[in-house]
C-alpha cells in the first residue's frame, strides 16, 4: 500500500514535489512539516486528494 503527500512552498506557483510512501508514520512525520520554512519559504504538506471520476 502506498500513502501520498503533496508538498509546495507557497508564494512559488512553481514548485511542486508529489511523494509516495510505504508506512503511514512516515506520512505523519511528513504532515508536520506542514507550515515550515525551507530556504525561506513556507511549506504546505497535505495529504493528495483522491481523484474525482468523470
Amino acid at each position: 500500500m502506498h500513502f501520498s503527500v503533496n508538498i509546495k512552498p507557497r508564494m512559488c506557483q512553481m514548485a511542486f514535489a508529489h511523494l509516495e510512501f510505504n508506512h503511514v508514520a512516515c506520512v505523519n512525520k511528513a504532515l508536520h512539516l506542514d507550515e515550515s520554512e525551507l530556504g525561506g519559504y513556507r511549506l504546505t504538506v497535505e495529504k493528495e486528494k483522491p481523484q474525482r471520476e468523470n
